[in-house]
């Protein structure tokens, strides 16, 4: 099985954090983000090969790459211009089909027996997955719909919504973790370059019925603001990785 960690992005909303420093290596005590994503990726997921995608001050991350001493050494995949993570993740399943392939957003602080769940939930389930947790929609940037297990389409919300239509209901949003199955992709034609897997990837396996949702019941921070930063500081430090 392969993994690929998407860490190309430039992290704009935590400047000027990420002017010198991509989001993924900002630190969470001695460790950063991307090291500790490596360190339990190791210890729950046996016979993997891990692909970092990297762009925006790519030169960082793969020093921060060369230092670590892991059973299995991370490869680069270089984007001199981001291609989009639609576009990345498709070559890399396509290069061998026959493989399933696990996608984890760079800036996830995740807890420890997180990973050890999805490692479960990789060996049980036979249709590709994604992650979803529940999430005000005042603060969703996304709607995952669903019916019975599956996935039936993710739609996008306007950063112009009326105020008034943004409540407090709780709403089903992609965790940034998805899993797909060997062969799953084969068919899909590789689209634009900037396309994300969301909506992309998630919506063409709903629409062929062959994507379920698994619900995210474990601590994570998705680092996507200062504030979400600190708390992914205070996660890392309540359960380090030892």
């Amino acid at each position: 099985m392969r993994v690929l960690i998407l860490a190309a992005g430039k992290g704009s909303r935590l400047r000027p954090l990420t002017d010198l420093k991509p989001k993924p290596l900002l630190p969470l005590g001695t460790s950063n983000i991307l090291e500790r994503l490596l360190l339990q990726l190791n210890s729950s997921l046996s016979g993997i090969e891990i692909y970092v995608n990297c762009s925006y001050l790519a030169e960082s991350i793969v020093e921060c790459i060369s230092r670590q001493t892991l059973e299995t050494r991370p490869k680069i995949i270089w984007e001199y211009e981001p291609l989009g993570t639609a576009v990345t993740t498709l070559q890399l399943f396509k290069s061998d089909p026959s493989q399933g392939l696990l996608v984890i957003h760079g800036d996830l602080v995740l807890s420890n027996n997180s990973m050890q769940e999805i490692s479960k939930a990789i060996k049980i389930q036979t249709e590709s997955f994604l992650m979803v947790h529940e999430r005000p929609l005042r603060q969703a940037r996304s709607i995952v719909s669903t019916q019975d297990t599956f996935v039936t389409g993710i739609t996008e919300i306007s950063t112009s919504l009326d105020e008034s239509l943004r409540h407090d209901s709780p709403v089903l949003v992609n965790s940034g973790i998805l899993f797909f199955t060997p062969n799953s992709l084969t068919t899909f034609e590789s689209p634009e370059l900037g396309t994300e897997i969301s909506p992309y990837l998630i919506q063409k396996l709903s629409d062929v019925g062959k994507l379920v949702f698994q619900l995210w019941q474990w601590e994570r921070v998705a680092v996507d603001s200062k504030s979400s930063y600190e708390k992914a500081i205070a996660l890392a430090a309540e359960d380090p990785f030892v």
